[in-house]
């Protein structure tokens, strides 16, 4: 029997808005809202977002309404195989994506 091994892709979450990352810190109508799109889990620093495993990636537009940047680093770690989004406070920045001062 094999192992089942999981890939994540950790980055800053300077990579995110502060709104953002108060949108999935808090119980609002809008983290209802992008329960019924998102699985994610808040961490002490950060977040953890799964990344759906279809070949046709397509995230609802109402991520895009309420954490304008999450799709693009979703879709960067579907490209990369990767099962979940990490975004922690001490998780490499990088200078290709776009940063947030908050």
């Amino acid at each position: 029997m094999g192992y089942e091994i999981n890939k994540e892709l950790v980055l800053s979450t300077e990579h995110i808005q502060q709104s953002t990352s108060e949108t999935l810190r808090m119980k609002s109508d809008k983290t209802d809202e992008l329960a019924n799109i998102l699985t994610w889990e808040c961490l002490d620093f950060g977040y953890r977002i799964h990344i759906p495993s279809n070949d046709g990636l397509v995230y609802d537009i109402g991520v895009l309404e309420i954490c304008p940047e999450l799709p693009a680093l979703m879709i960067l770690a579907n490209v990369h195989d990767c099962k979940w989004l990490v975004l922690d406070a001490d998780g490499p920045r990088h200078e290709e994506l776009p940063g947030f001062v908050w």
